[in-house]
């Protein structure tokens, strides 16, 4: 389908664009349900419209619990309600286009909320890698994280930054 409408475009960029512009919702009283995995997208690997939109309600009901019952800028609740905030985010980010700065944003606030629970030496890893994240994007940091967790790299940077953050 996309194939066929950016040929459209190309060869006849005036009917293509009308027949785009058509395409988009509400122009005339429509429905929707949700569709099938996107498998002829790049990002579609572990894509989910439901598994989206259960996130995003479960963080309102979490929100709308915790605010009933307790303080939600109490630190403990803050950071749980943060943890499903990131999740959403990296859940959209899987869905579609994130820029660069996006990301490295997301990466910075995960740092920020998990760093008091990392050793020393992992929250220097973490912090030394979040600038990866603006110069390779969304995707790309994917890949060479999943390419680095697999490596030998790994290990020898546990043993190297243990021992040096050890040392006085």
């Amino acid at each position: 389908r996309l194939q066929a409408l950016s040929r459209v475009v190309e060869t006849e960029p005036e009917v293509g664009w009308k027949l785009l512009t058509r395409l988009l919702p509400g122009k005339r009283p429509t429905h929707s349900s949700n569709t099938h995995q996107p498998r002829w997208r790049p990002w579609a690997e572990g894509w989910s419209r439901l598994k989206l939109q259960s996130q995003r309600l479960l963080l309102s009901e979490l929100r709308n619990w915790f605010a009933a019952r307790y303080d939600v800028n109490h630190p403990c609740v803050a950071a749980h309600l943060k943890m499903h905030e990131l999740f959403e985010r990296r859940l959209l980010f899987s869905t579609g286009d994130v820029s660069r700065r996006q990301f490295f944003s997301h990466i910075r606030d995960s740092n920020r909320l998990y760093r008091p629970v990392w050793s020393r030496a992992y929250s220097v890893f973490k912090a030394a890698c979040a600038p990866l994240a603006l110069l390779l994007g969304y995707r790309a940091y994917g890949t060479v994280s999943r390419l680095y967790a697999r490596s030998p790299l790994r290990k020898l940077r546990e043993r190297v930054i243990d021992q040096w953050l050890k040392e006085p």
